[in-house]
């Protein structure tokens, strides 16, 4: 049996190239006919179950906290980083940003935890959250106090 379908596939191949062509043709017409047809919805509602637990999850904290869009913006210092003037222009930087009337909330290097500087405890996280604006250790009284 293997041999005769061997024997058949080199006989229209082969020998008799013009039946290949002719049937590559046909098939490749055939599909362009029906593709117009086509439509695919890849979007991300379509891939994603509405049963979905973890769609459920994301609306519950997307409604609990608004949008989910942001913009990530990048700076690079012509100095130190943790430079008076650096610190100023990120400070100045931030302030432009929130004056938008489309930005919700900026979060920069000066807002976000000094959790290793010095090394703090989870309660001491609890009753004070240091960052580069909390006096003695930002640049409102000096140099950041970065090891």
């Amino acid at each position: 049996m293997q041999k005769l379908l061997t024997a058949l596939y080199f006989r229209f191949t082969l020998l008799i190239p013009a039946w290949s062509w002719a049937t590559v043709i046909l098939l490749l017409l055939f599909a362009v006919y029906f593709a117009q047809d086509f439509k695919l919805d890849a979007s991300a509602d379509a891939l994603v179950l509405e049963s979905d637990q973890d769609l459920r999850y994301y609306r519950a904290i997307r409604a609990r906290y608004g949008s989910d869009d942001f913009l990530v913006v990048t700076y690079r210092p012509q100095g130190d980083l943790f430079a008076k003037e650096t610190l100023a222009d990120i400070t100045n930087l931030r302030g432009k940003l929130q004056k938008l009337e489309r930005v919700a909330s900026v979060t920069s290097l000066l807002d976000v935890p000094l959790i290793d500087s010095p090394r703090m405890t989870l309660s001491e996280l609890q009753q004070e959250i240091r960052t580069l604006e909390t006096p003695g250790y930002g640049h409102r009284t000096g140099a950041a106090r970065i090891p």
